[in-house]
């Protein structure tokens, strides 16, 4: 697991600039973190924010920026801690949180299987 130091420092060695911010590509992400992690943060952003796409020309790269990549980090994490937990017996379940409505279309309604994280 990861704490937010961690993270920013390796966000720090495997950024590039791309326009005007850091980014890391999405491949580069998915080896870090897993490829359920990079769709995670994918989702739950439309764009913009977590992540984005960059072209000259007709070639485009997808990647992540600082929040999103903290976001994988914290999925790959949440991953690790329930992974433990099964193979320790100590799962524990709780109720999914509320989302706030603009999220809901975005997020809630989408299962998993969709998000490609099953």
């Amino acid at each position: 697991m990861l704490n937010s130091a961690q993270v920013k420092e390796l966000f720090g060695k495997e950024a590039f600039l791309i326009g005007n911010n850091d980014g890391v590509l999405i491949e580069i992400a998915q080896k870090l973190f897993g490829k359920k992690a990079v769709t995670y943060a994918r989702m739950v952003d439309k764009g913009g924010h977590w992540w984005n796409v960059y072209g000259i020309d007709k070639y485009y790269v997808e990647y992540l920026t600082f929040e999103g990549f903290k976001s994988a980090a914290v999925y790959a994490n949440i991953q690790e801690i329930r992974e433990n937990q099964q193979k320790e017996g100590d799962l524990i379940l709780l109720k999914k949180p509320k989302v706030n409505e603009k999220r809901k279309n975005n997020y809630e309604t989408k299962t998993e299987n969709d998000m490609g994280l099953s």
